[in-house]
């Protein structure tokens, strides 16, 4: 990522649309616009990147379903998995989460309330990882454009 502060109007320039379904209509945003109205502020990280178009439904926010790319986990801890994922994704649309960090660890949290043991949840858009996890507890998924992992290790 490019480091440095850019002035909002450049920004505004350089900055892809953003399609915000309200009903019956689709309105254009441009991406600092959508990130004003998810709640980000210009000190936190973007939820959306340069050249990305979700599509936003204020109030009714359309999730699709998981996409899952590695489970080694239960039925019952996937389930738990997505729910949570979903709840984390919901937060950061009104703005009660500012970032991919809050996310995880909200998602931490409950797991561990809810589950014996340390668990550890990364969110992002892009990232690697190399972990050691215990058997039947991690799983890789996507929820639209972001991702989450979870996984136990005591």
């Amino acid at each position: 990522k490019k480091s440095g502060k850019i002035s909002d109007q450049k920004r505004n320039q350089k900055m892809s649309n953003v399609n915000v379904n309200t009903g019956s209509q689709v309105k254009h945003l441009s991406t600092s616009q959508a990130n004003k109205s998810l709640g980000s502020g210009s000190h936190s990280h973007s939820m959306f990147e340069e050249g990305e178009n979700p599509i936003i439904v204020p109030g009714n926010l359309q999730i699709h379903p998981p996409q899952v790319t590695f489970a080694d986990m239960t039925t019952d801890l996937k389930d738990l998995a997505f729910e949570l994922g979903e709840n984390a994704f919901r937060l950061l649309a009104k703005g009660e989460k500012k970032s991919f960090r809050e996310m995880a660890e909200y998602i931490k949290k409950e797991f561990e309330k809810r589950n014996k043991g340390t668990w550890h949840v990364i969110v992002g858009k892009q990232f690697g990882s190399f972990v050691t996890f215990e058997a039947h507890t991690m799983i890789m998924f996507w929820l639209n454009h972001i991702g989450f992992m979870i996984w136990k290790h005591s």
